[in-house]
C-alpha cells in the first residue's frame, strides 16, 4: 500500500492518542499539544468561529483564575501548576482541530480513534489477566494495577453500535470485523469495574442517538433510563453488602454508595478514621473546599484563584508522605467554584450547553446529524463526569483532543455540503 499525506497524518493523529491515552502525563500531553500546534498552525492554521467561542470560553476561565489568585500569597508552583491544568483542554481542543484538518477525513480519524482504543484494550485485557489471581479475587486491587478505566476504549465501543445508524462511524465493511472489535471492546470495559465508564455509557448512548433531546421521545427514554436507576439502587438498598469484601459484592456497594460519596459528606469525623471518610471522600473534600470559600464573601465571585490549595483539616494517606493540602478535587463544579468563583462556574456551563445544543442545529444530512448528536454527547458526559471526575478537566483523559478533531469533521462537513447544495 503506498502512502500519503493522509496515512502520515494519521499516523500522526494515532501517536498523539496512545501519548494521552496509555501516559497519563500532563507534562506529556502539554508537550504533545504544543509541538502539534507548533507544526500544524504554519500553513492553514485557522479555525472555525465556533471553535474560537469555545476556546475563548475556557481562556476567560484561566483569566479569572489568575486575575483572583494574583493578590494573594500563594506560591509561583502552585500557581503554574493550576494554570497549566485549566490550559490543558484548550491546548488539546486545538490540538485535535488542527490535526483532523490535516488528516481532512472522517474515515482516517474514526479508524485511528479504533485502532488506538483496540492497543488500550488488549493491553488492559493483557495485564488484567496476568494479575489476577482467582483465589483472591481483589477488585481494587486489579484496578489500581490493571487500569482504572479510559475513555477513547468508552467511545469505540459507543462508535461501534451507533454505526449501525450512521454511515460516517461505519468504517469497516468486511464482514465479521466489527463484531470482534465489539467483543474485545466489551471485555475491556467488563474487566474495568468503573462506575463512571457505565455511566458514561449510558448518558452518551443515548445522547448520541438523540435521546436527550427536550422533546416527547426524549423524555420518554430519560425517563426510563432513569427508572431502572431507580429500580437497581432499590435493590441495592435492600440488599446486605459488606463493603469489605474484595470482590463483586465490593463493586456493588461502591455503585450503591456513589450518590452518598458524592453529595453527602459526614457530619462529623475522625482523622484517623480513614475508612469512613474515604466512603464518602468526594462529599468531604468539597465540603472543605466549600468551608474554606466562606472566609471572604468575593472569594464566591470571583473564587479564591491560581494557587490555591483546599485543606482537608488532616494528613489524608494520598501518597506515600500524606497530603493535607490538596490542589484539585473530584467534583469539578466545585473545583472550579473554589479556584474562578460563580463566574468561572457560570462560564464552564456555558461551554457545557453550547455542546449540548449542537443536537438541536438543522443538519443537511444524517452524517451531519450523528457528528451533531456526538459532539452533544460530549456536552452532557462532561456535564454528568464533572460531579465525579472533574469534567474537561480530568488529567487523564483525552476526550477534549477527540472533540477538537469531531468540531473539525463537522466544519468540514457542513462546507462540503453546502458546495453540493450550491
Amino acid at each position: 500500500m503506498k502512502l500519503n499525506r493522509q496515512h502520515i497524518f494519521s499516523g500522526i493523529y494515532g501517536l498523539a492518542l496512545i501519548g494521552f491515552t496509555l501516559f497519563s502525563s500532563v507534562e506529556l500531553a502539554l508537550i504533545i499539544c504544543v509541538i502539534l500546534i507548533a507544526f500544524f498552525s504554519i500553513k492553514n492554521g485557522q479555525v472555525d468561529n465556533y471553535q474560537i467561542n469555545l476556546i475563548s470560553l475556557l481562556f476567560l476561565m484561566i483569566g479569572f483564575g489568575f486575575f483572583s489568585g494574583v493578590f494573594r500569597s500563594y506560591t509561583n508552583l502552585n500557581i503554574l501548576k493550576d494554570f497549566l491544568h485549566y490550559l490543558k483542554p484548550v491546548l488539546m481542543l486545538l490540538a485535535g482541530y488542527l490535526v483532523a484538518k490535516k488528516v481532512g477525513s472522517s474515515r482516517f480519524i474514526i479508524k485511528t480513534i479504533l485502532f488506538v482504543a483496540l492497543i488500550s484494550a488488549i493491553r488492559h485485557i493483557i495485564t488484567f489477566l496476568v494479575l489476577v489471581d482467582f483465589s483472591d479475587f481483589d477488585i481494587n486491587k486489579l484496578r489500581y494495577e490493571a487500569g482504572l478505566g479510559t475513555f477513547i476504549e468508552l467511545l469505540a465501543l459507543i462508535f461501534l453500535v451507533a454505526s449501525k445508524k450512521y454511515g460516517i462511524l461505519d468504517v469497516y465493511k468486511k464482514k465479521g470485523v466489527k463484531e470482534i472489535l465489539l467483543f474485545i471492546f466489551l471485555i475491556s470495559f467488563i474487566l474495568y469495574f468503573s462506575r463512571t465508564m457505565l455511566l458514561g455509557l449510558v448518558v452518551i448512548l443515548i445522547t448520541v442517538f438523540g435521546y436527550t433531546k427536550l422533546n416527547v421521545k426524549g423524555i420518554k427514554y430519560v425517563s426510563g433510563v432513569l427508572i431502572i436507576v431507580a429500580l437497581l439502587y432499590t435493590v441495592l438498598f435492600n440488599v446486605k453488602l459488606d463493603p469489605d469484601k474484595p470482590g463483586i459484592e465490593g463493586f456493588f456497594y461502591k455503585i450503591r454508595n456513589a450518590p452518598l460519596e458524592m453529595f453527602s459528606s459526614p457530619e462529623g469525623y475522625n482523622p484517623q478514621d480513614h475508612k469512613r471518610i474515604f466512603d464518602r471522600w468526594r462529599a468531604y473534600e468539597a465540603k472543605m473546599a466549600l468551608q474554606q470559600m466562606g472566609e471572604n464573601n468575593l472569594n464566591y465571585l470571583f473564587g479564591k484563584g491560581f494557587g490555591s490549595l483546599v485543606d482537608l483539616k488532616f494528613v489524608a494517606p494520598l501518597n506515600d508522605d500524606g497530603m493535607r493540602f490538596i490542589p484539585i478535587i473530584h467534583n469539578g463544579y466545585i473545583y472550579i467554584f473554589f479556584k474562578t468563583g460563580a463566574i468561572g462556574l457560570l462560564i464552564y456551563m456555558v461551554f457545557l450547553v453550547s455542546l449540548y445544543f449542537q443536537s438541536y442545529k438543522k443538519s443537511l444530512s444524517i452524517n451531519e446529524a450523528a457528528l451533531r448528536n456526538i459532539i452533544s454527547s460530549f456536552g452532557v458526559y462532561y456535564f454528568v463526569s464533572s460531579f465525579v471526575i472533574t469534567g474537561i478537566y480530568n488529567l487523564e483523559e483525552p476526550s477534549t483532543f477527540i472533540l477538537g478533531s469531531l468540531l473539525f469533521l463537522l466544519t468540514n462537513i457542513r462546507k462540503s455540503e453546502a458546495k453540493h447544495i450550491e
